[in-house]
């Protein structure tokens, strides 16, 4: 018997599902409950669908030669700030994203991105899109 888990980190459209599609002008509500530290937002690892599609064909392709039970991080390795995607969503989407900073919930950690190197070394892949890409595709699929 063969199990393969794939970890995936943050995909992008988790954020963008409450973004509602514009209707009469109105962009919909998106509270962020924000983790602030020193005046900065918690810092998470986002991936964009697709790269994450992609990380578990090469998987299942890998399961085709290798019986093996192994945890391996799909993510970018890259954290971003979370104040930084809601910019990058009201880019995208042209709207304003309501937030509202509030403290750190209990059990918040700051910061928290993937070690994506051996989904590299293991299956050949790495994440391709960034979070601006993220959230053009995230509001292009979420507004349709």
């Amino acid at each position: 018997m063969t199990i393969s888990m794939p970890v995936p980190f943050n995909p992008a459209f988790s954020v963008s599902a409450r973004i509602r599609a514009p209707r009469n002008d109105d962009a919909g509500r998106f509270v962020a409950q924000l983790a602030v530290e020193q005046y900065c937002t918690g810092v998470r690892d986002s991936i964009q669908v697709v790269d994450l599609a992609l990380g578990h064909l090469k998987v299942l392709a890998r399961l085709q030669d290798h019986a093996e039970c192994r945890a391996i991080n799909l993510g970018t390795g890259v954290g971003y700030r979370v104040l930084y995607m809601v910019c990058a969503f009201e880019q995208a989407s042209g709207k304003p994203v309501p937030y509202q900073v509030a403290p750190r919930r209990a059990g918040d950690i700051a910061s928290c991105y993937a070690d994506p190197a051996q989904a590299w070394t293991m299956l050949g892949w790495c994440a391709e899109r960034g979070p601006d890409a993220m959230c053009a595709d995230a509001w292009r699929w979420q507004k349709n």
